[in-house]
């Protein structure tokens, strides 16, 4: 591990830089020996060695694209996430939606961003069964956005993305709601409907860190209050969710199971890194709803101009 980043908390002095999983594997592999990919890797290796640079790994993201990967590129792309990282991983979407839901009823809640986890594959792990799981994974997400008709029942032709916005807030803040309650009642997370899938988690953490009653009244007055809906970590994903549904409905943009992928790195990326490097549609889709304002954000057609950002670190 580079002794100038040697535990979760990150000096101001050192920059911290996301790569979604295009640009990682560009970066490890270059599989068309291009010069520009070539001078961005070297330019990131130097500021790492120097310590003023990080790239934290996503981790789950990562590993769920790279098992897809012939061996030697899953290794190859692995090997250099962890000597860029440091050893250093973001928290998860799901890790930070909980522990932002519960600084809101209890201040005393310190959020430290990072963990120290390099990225492995134990050596027990079936590959080839893990591969095979992710690929259906991908191809059941796929079909279910497929069963979704389009455009739904609440569409409106003149609805802008405040309204996308605010009806997918909706269906979220409900969701909550409903676990928090089913908290107070029975202690547990069983609403005996189907749940907004990232709530869930977020009910059982809440659970596991003892949350009192008095905590979840508090919550319940902060969700009917819209507090809980535009904490930052919820706040941006929903509102590049919002993007995306404005799109396919309006654009006719096609559902990319990977958008799922890209929106729950993004909405942790935007926080806590310096640069967000993505895909140019997620890109526009940051620029858009002017999420990039905090943030410098490149797309894969800006190599050059990210080269110039390490390199200016």
């Amino acid at each position: 591990m580079n002794t100038h980043v040697d535990s979760v908390s990150i000096s101001n002095r050192i920059r911290v830089l996301s790569l979604d999983q295009c640009f990682l594997s560009e970066l490890a592999l270059n599989r068309r020996n291009e010069s520009r990919i070539a001078v961005l890797k070297a330019a990131i290796l130097g500021a790492v060695s120097c310590g003023k640079l990080v790239c934290p790994a996503h981790v789950q993201e990562t590993i769920f694209e790279s098992t897809l990967l012939p061996e030697r590129e899953r290794d190859r792309v692995l090997a250099f996430q962890n000597e860029i990282s440091c050893g250093l991983a973001f928290l998860s979407f799901t890790d930070l939606l909980g522990l932002e839901t519960l600084l809101l009823v209890r201040p005393t809640v310190q959020i430290v961003p990072y963990r120290i986890q390099p990225l492995r594959i134990g050596k027990s792990v079936d590959l080839k069964k893990l591969a095979s799981e992710n690929r259906a994974a991908k191809a059941a997400a796929l079909a279910r956005a497929d069963q979704v008709p389009y455009p739904p029942k609440s569409y409106d032709p003149n609805d802008q993305l405040a309204d996308f916005f605010r009806k997918v807030s909706r269906e979220r803040s409900a969701s909550m709601y409903r676990i928090t309650k089913a908290i107070l009642g029975s202690g547990t997370v069983n609403t005996r409907r189907q749940e907004w899938e990232f709530a869930v988690p977020v009910g059982k953490f809440l659970l596991q860190e003892g949350i009192a009653n008095s905590e979840c009244h508090n919550l319940l007055a902060k969700i009917l209050s819209h507090e809980w809906e535009i904490m930052p970590i919820i706040g941006f994903h929903t509102l590049l969710w919002a993007k995306i549904e404005q799109d396919m409905q309006k654009a006719d943009r096609v559902f990319k199971v990977n958008d799922q992928l890209d929106i729950l790195r993004l909405a942790v990326a935007l926080q806590y890194a310096d640069a967000v490097a993505c895909d140019t549609p997620m890109k526009d889709a940051i620029r858009q709803t002017r999420l990039d304002e905090a943030v410098t954000v490149f797309s894969m057609r800006e190599v050059s101009e990210l080269s110039e950002w390490v390199a200016a670190v």
